[in-house]
């Protein structure tokens, strides 16, 4: 038995939360069997049965859940060079060149999270500059938005993918050849396996206990030997990013994991690229590119894949960014629940949402998963989205306060972008649009209990009692922080504790610093 004491208790919710108060809550297990008055609560070694866990003078509220992830994506970060710093083209070729001298290797080297929008000339890295570099071995600076690359000669000879997603030229490389340049520059096996357990501990250190993972198939070994070896408890719904005729076989390589709380929920789809490297798919030219971006699956061939989800039971998320492919995935979404009746659909990022849109995504109600880290990375005057969109546009993107006005489920998630959820929720209460801003109490409820139950009854009947708030029969993920959520500047907060299936999983030294962002705060 474990019990959690001496702190506030807080429950977060659409209006704002519970009353914060001093509460003892009783652990069994991973369940929360009972919260009570903190004086019925033992002293800490009164009772050899009971472990007292006492924080006093904090506050105790449910751990995070992030609904968009790629575990993978940031355990690789750690293996490869950070760009996040450069401020230029040069930056990003004189990092790779220091990561290159320094490997006794001649195995790839890749550098991810450059970001030109923060650029003074926006210029990309160029494949004669990657040359520059080496010719013979693969190089590859890969965008923040993981949907835009620039490669070498030595990786563009081996990409296979269309030639539309391949500018020889240039060496930038977008959506579908991106992935392939992943694949091809993955890291060993074993430091994979190993930095999946530093990932889990990071997670922990910012308060996230379980996640919705986007994951490859091709590297499903390796997920699946990381998530064994490491100790640390986290619980995974896995979205598998492959056909749907394909989903049974991979799904069952993940059995292996069912034991420790991984779930193969159904596929992901993509149905466009990203803002940042004009790939998304606009109604409208892009404010400084002239294109519309692109879709990436055709009408026909959503509706098939969303059938053939329907048809075995397996949940469906499909990537829409821009306003043409949103509209688009609500009309093979509309057309499919018509035909086959009810499904688990959700729609991932739909960042730019005009009226008509806004009209579909109220009637229908298919649930969005969201990135208000998006808003503070991208937004206000003069920053990527305004550059994208132009000043009209811009004021509907991401626009949350007007989603939860007409009553559309949002949740909230990182997609690793950074992966802070207290990064997020200062985004989505200062929302570069100041009439999109929510309050912090919404905000903490989509990145907790909203995120934890993204199909609402459905989730309930599989996971027992409420996931996301802190009462009887619910599990027993809890984070511990400094100060009342409602009254403090998400940055001013840090997670000074993290339980997960009731255990103390995450405790913050004394003198630690608030976490590092992977970019300047807003």
């Amino acid at each position: 038995m474990l019990v959690v004491t001496g702190a506030r208790v807080w429950n977060p919710s659409r209006g704002g939360g519970d009353p914060a108060e001093p509460r003892a809550v009783w652990i069994n297990g991973d369940r929360i069997v009972e919260v009570t008055p903190v004086d019925a609560a033992p002293a800490p070694g009164a009772r050899a049965d009971i472990t007292v866990l006492s924080y006093p003078g904090r506050f105790v509220l449910p751990a995070f859940v992030d609904a968009h992830f790629h575990l993978m994506s940031l355990a690789n970060k750690s293996l490869r060079r950070d760009l996040s710093s450069a401020r230029d083209a040069a930056d990003v070729v004189s990092l790779l060149a220091a990561e290159a001298s320094a490997r006794r290797d001649d195995g790839a080297v890749v550098g991810v999270d450059f970001d030109e929008s923060d650029w003074r000339d926006g210029l990309l890295p160029t494949r004669a500059s990657l040359n520059a570099v080496s010719r013979t071995r693969p190089l590859y600076a890969r965008r923040v938005c993981c949907h835009v690359g620039v490669a070498n000669d030595a990786l563009l000879a081996l990409l296979q993918s269309p030639e539309r997603f391949v500018d020889r030229a240039s060496g930038r490389i977008v959506e579908e050849a991106v992935f392939e340049a992943n694949r091809l520059t993955r890291p060993p096996a074993a430091d994979q396996v190993l930095a999946i357990d530093g990932a889990i501990a990071h997670l922990h250190s910012l308060g996230v206990t379980a996640i919705h993972d986007i994951v490859d198939a091709e590297s499903l070994d390796v997920y699946v030997e990381g998530l064994q070896t490491s100790r640390r408890p986290l619980r995974v719904d896995a979205y598998l990013h492959v056909a749907a005729r394909d989903f049974d076989a991979a799904r069952s390589r993940l059995r292996a994991l069912s034991g420790r709380g991984v779930r193969a929920m159904g596929i992901k789809i993509f149905a466009d690229g990203s803002l940042g490297g004009r790939t998304a798919a606009l109604n409208a030219p892009y404010a400084d590119g002239g294109a519309t971006g692109d879709l990436l699956v055709t009408p026909a061939a959503l509706r098939a894949e969303l059938e053939a989800c329907v048809r075995m039971g397996a949940a469906c998320a499909v990537h829409a960014i821009g306003d043409r492919a949103l509209g688009a995935v609500l009309d093979a979404m509309d057309s499919v629940t018509r035909a086959a009746g009810p499904a688990r659909f959700r729609i991932e990022h739909a960042e730019v949402i005009g009226p008509p849109e806004l009209e579909r995504c109220a009637r229908l109600r298919v649930p969005l998963v969201m990135q208000p880290n998006f808003v503070r990375n991208w937004g206000g005057e003069g920053g990527m989205y305004a550059q994208r969109l132009g000043p009209e546009r811009w004021g509907r993107n991401n626009p949350f306060a007007t989603l939860s006005r007409h009553d559309v489920p949002v949740v909230f998630s990182s997609d690793v972008m950074p992966a802070g959820p207290l990064f997020g929720i200062r985004g989505a209460t200062r929302h570069a649009v100041a009439g999109e801003r929510i309050g912090t109490g919404e905000a903490f409820y989509r990145y907790t209990r909203a995120a934890a139950d993204v199909f609402g009854s459905w989730e309930e009947a599989t996971a027992g009692p409420e996931a996301g708030r802190i009462e009887p029969g619910a599990r027993a993920d809890l984070i511990v922080i400094p100060a009342h959520p409602l009254l403090a500047d998400p940055d001013r907060l840090r997670v000074e504790a993290t339980i997960a299936d009731g255990a103390e999983v995450y405790r913050a030294e004394p003198a630690a610093r608030p976490m590092k962002h992977s970019k300047r705060r807003r």
